[in-house]
């Protein structure tokens, strides 16, 4: 006894076959060209023409034609369609006009959000249409046919051929190529192809876009490798031009690359020859480990090494001084990855130092000498007017009296300025060594030796600020405090007791102190000359004094690495000293006065 069917799987799919050997292909036809195309982006990037074979294998094993149309009519994807279509109606103006209506007209059915549409062209043949949707757009139509429904009117087509003035026997020859369709058969069919077409479009699309995103990818690539080649050619461009040597290296020591300036120190010719070498492998070997220590130093703790000098040993044999600072190089996560290095020669600076060294040197003992010879012939004849004085007091007159004086009071004058001359050269020389002072100490010293004067002057002192601790001098602290505040109790109008106000005040590298006064005050035009050997601005019948005391305490300051001046409104407006000297790292230790 034999099995029965599956309901549904006894109906045939055509009442009546179709030919498929004599049909056309419709994309290449001059009237599909002439249609207008689809242009928009969406469009672009769909590989339609996948679609093309797997239409013609569907032709070849169900017997169906299909297409893939536009929302323009135009022909996207297709496998050959019948010859009824291709040779007559569509090369017929006014029957393709039909064929392009009915196109139209299921496109139009689909916009409507059917699932699927049938639609007999005026033409007399059938078609059936489902819309093709990416990404919530309608972008084009799957279409089935050509085919009939039912067996064809043969009177009906022979009209048709008459009126368009078709060949009716070949007209008819074509018409029995149409299959027949049984339409229950349809819906399937639509909904399986149109599955197929989604899964294809989907796919072509996804791999256009990633296409598409890799070839912008490689283009950023390149354009980012070109500007990252133009910046390292401007880098190296910049590192090459300036004075100073370049150098960096990896974590291993071992260097990544140098500027011109470094090759030619380290004897290569190009950076290739650089990279990858160790210190022991140029020409300063000798001091290799030297280096190494620095570079460890600067990786181990991550702190720049700056400011240092040292030497090295150029490939002729040249030993050089530089000045070098050496810095961690970091990635974005703040991991050290290797260390930079900068370099400057100074050579010819240390020369030129040892030779001003050595001739300050020598131009302070000549000074000291010639200081110290000078007063004895000086005081050889300061006695001698002296004596003549006494010998003659009675025997001279006036006017030979007052000559006799002066002479006697230049010789002495004359004394005075040699012993401010001793003292000027002694300054760094014959004074004591740096150490730690007590800033408030040193001025109480001060003080003390002016004593006297303050209170023949009855001067007024008012002392307020920051005292801290320096590294300086005492000596040559306490008399360069003794000459500011001696020179504010000196300077000031007859009657009127002096008024000094000292002030101390940190800066944040800088310790400064003021010497306020009341007194005759400076024209800021000559406040230039103050500091010079030997320069006074008060007549020297009004104020005594030799002009030494502001140039020896310039050169005090500047001894300590300091500056030194004066502010003041005018003559008559008072003046205030000031001097700054530097902290030292881990010295000073703040104390109220």
């Amino acid at each position: 006894m034999s099995k029965s069917n599956p309901p549904g799987n006894h109906h045939p799919l055509f009442v009546s076959p179709p030919h498929l050997q004599r049909m056309s292909d419709p994309i290449g036809s001059d009237w599909n060209a002439a249609l207008p195309q689809d242009d928009t982006e969406l469009a672009q990037l769909i590989d339609f023409g996948q679609l093309n074979q797997v239409f013609e294998d569907f032709l070849a094993v169900v017997g169906l034609p299909v297409a893939l149309l536009d929302l323009n009519a135009h022909v996207l994807a297709s496998s050959r369609w019948q010859r009824l279509c291709m040779e007559f109606h569509r090369v017929n103006a006014a029957t393709c006009a039909r064929c392009i209506e009915s196109d139209i007209s299921l496109a139009n059915a689909m916009r409507q959000g059917r699932e699927y549409a049938i639609y007999r062209c005026r033409n007399g043949l059938t078609d059936c249409a489902a819309p093709i949707v990416i990404e919530g757009r309608h972008i084009a139509n799957l279409f089935i046919g050509q085919f009939l429904l039912t067996p064809p009117d043969i009177d009906g087509f022979k009209r048709q051929a008459a009126e368009f003035g078709f060949d009716e026997a070949h007209y008819l020859d074509a018409l029995a190529e149409v299959p027949v369709i049984a339409e229950d058969k349809l819906p399937a069919i639509l909904r399986f192809l149109t599955g197929f077409a989604h899964w294809v479009v989907n796919t072509s699309l996804a791999q256009k876009r990633n296409q598409a995103m890799q070839e912008q990818l490689e283009q950023r690539v390149q354009e980012r490798t070109r500007e990252l080649f133009h910046s390292r050619q401007m880098l190296q461009l910049v590192l090459d031009t300036i004075p100073q040597g370049v150098f960096w290296k990896a974590s291993d020591l071992s260097y990544l690359g140098g500027n011109r300036t470094f090759l030619k120190d380290s004897g290569l010719a190009t950076p290739d020859a650089l990279i990858g070498k160790h210190d022991g492998e140029l020409a300063w070997r000798e001091s290799a480990e030297l280096y190494r220590a620095d570079d460890r130093l600067v990786l181990e703790s991550g702190l720049a090494k700056a400011g240092y000098e040292e030497q090295i040993t150029r490939p002729d044999g040249e030993i050089a001084w530089v000045r070098t600072s050496k810095l961690p190089l970091q990635d974005p996560d703040g991991a050290i990855f290797g260390l930079l290095g900068v370099y400057e020669d100074i050579t010819e600076r240390k020369r030129v130092e040892a030779e001003l060294q050595r001739s300050n040197a020598e131009l302070e003992q000549f000074a000291y000498a010639v200081s110290h010879d000078m007063r004895q012939p000086l005081r050889m004849i300061s006695s001698y007017l002296q004596l003549l004085d006494k010998a003659l007091r009675n025997q001279l007159d006036a006017d030979t009296r007052q000559y006799l004086a002066f002479a006697l009071e230049g010789a002495l004058r004359m004394d005075g300025m040699i012993l401010a001359l001793l003292d000027f050269s002694r300054v760094g020389r014959k004074t004591e060594p740096m150490a730690q002072l007590e800033t408030r100490t040193a001025l109480d010293e001060a003080l003390a030796f002016l004593g006297p004067e303050r209170a023949a002057q009855q001067g007024h002192l008012e002392i307020s600020g920051d005292w801290p601790r320096l590294r300086a001098s005492r000596d040559e602290i306490v008399r360069l405090l003794q000459n500011l505040v001696g020179n504010a109790l000196k300077y000031h109008e007859a009657g009127q007791p002096p008024q000094v106000g000292i002030h101390g005040r940190l800066l944040p590298k800088t310790w400064r102190c003021e010497v306020r006064d009341q007194g005759v005050g400076i024209d800021p035009a000559q406040a230039g000359r103050l500091f010079q050997v030997f320069s006074r601005l008060q007549a020297r019948s009004r104020f005594d004094g030799v002009g030494v005391g502001l140039a020896l305490s310039r050169k005090i300051v500047e001894h300590h690495g300091g500056r030194i001046g004066v502010e003041s409104a005018g003559e008559g407006q008072g003046s205030t000293f000031w001097f700054e000297l530097p902290l030292h790292a881990g010295m000073p230790e703040n104390e109220e006065a």
